[in-house]
């Protein structure tokens, strides 16, 4: 994506050096150190961080100290260990409904036909809810790896590596959520590809439509890589969360409030999570849940709690 997006773009990309200064005036390299540098970050650096293509960017305040770098990956360490804990205390927490048989590859659904419906869409709701933090760990260890890798080895300034989620939890409207308390990885390419071009075609409605669609198409391909087909509810949920912003719009236009305060915090709970039933349903189904990331016998969360029971009853 990021490809298609540098190639039809139609400015310069020019290096914007330090990134907490006021002047946006491009800086150009100094060294030969200094153009591989660049070169790296702009091929790695996804979210357009110190560059002059990321236009509307939301860069969350940074929480890590940065008048030393030795302290700033202490701090860094530190959340990873956090969040490798937390990741997985909950994802096993998740494995142990044995009567779904989540921690089995060949996959499951989270919907229990025999219950009746309250209880099943209560139940699949809760475990889809669980989830969440699972992902937003797991990301976040992915960016902690990556700061230590950019930070520790290649030396670059700490200011490059500002958190890459916002508190999402505390986001008061889905617009918020998606645009400043969710990650931004790859806003750029969901922009340039997908709500620039339907924007065009369909106006307002076309910018979120567009750029939804798009990250669903991502995750859609995500989940085909794992080589047992894909879900077509991984798109559904992504145009859903379209929906629910030119719902947002309408709402704005209609009474001239925007969304915000309890009720928009409410609004954007129950919104994500009740639509997150068909995409972790489509995740579940394919075995996804079953995952694994330590190797054996060294899982946090089977050293503190023992092994699943799935695994000893031999269910999988």
């Amino acid at each position: 994506m990021q490809v298609i997006s540098w190639a039809t773009s139609t400015e310069h990309y020019q290096r914007i050096r330090p990134v907490d200064k006021t002047s946006s005036a491009p800086k150009p390299a100094q060294s030969q150190s200094d153009i591989w540098r660049d070169a790296f970050h702009l091929v790695y650096g996804a979210r357009g961080i110190g560059w002059n293509w990321s236009k509307g960017l939301h860069i969350p305040a940074h929480t890590r100290p940065l008048s030393s770098r030795a302290l700033f990956v202490l701090y860094t360490v530190i959340s990873l260990l956090a969040h490798l804990i937390a990741k997985d205390v909950i994802h096993y927490y998740i494995q142990t409904f044995t009567r779904f048989n989540l921690a089995c590859p060949r996959g499951a659904s989270i919907f229990v036909e025999e219950l009746p419906p309250i209880e099943r869409y209560a139940l699949s709701t809760y475990i889809s809810l669980l989830a969440g933090p699972v992902v937003y760990c797991a990301i976040q260890c992915a960016y902690d790896v990556a700061t230590l890798i950019g930070t520790g080895i290649f030396q670059q300034d700490p200011r490059d590596w500002p958190p890459i989620f916002d508190e999402p939890w505390k986001a008061t409207s889905l617009r918020n959520f998606w645009a400043k308390g969710w990650h931004q990885v790859f806003r750029h390419s969901f922009v340039t590809l997908g709500a620039v071009p339907f924007s065009k075609v369909l106006g307002r409605v076309g910018a979120p439509l567009g750029a939804f669609l798009i990250s669903g198409i991502l995750h859609y391909l995500g989940l085909w890589g794992m080589a047992r087909g894909s879900d077509w509810r991984m798109i559904g949920f992504f145009l859903m969360m379209s929906a629910g912003i030119i719902l947002e719009d309408l709402w704005k236009r209609l009474t001239g409030r925007k969304v915000r305060g309890f009720y928009g915090w409410l609004w954007t709970m129950l919104w994500v999570i009740g639509w997150a039933n068909i995409l972790v349903d489509a995740w579940a189904r394919k075995g996804l849940i079953a995952s694994t990331f330590y190797p054996e016998n060294y899982r946090p969360a089977e050293l503190i709690f023992g092994p699943l029971k799935s695994k000893v009853d031999g269910v999988c």
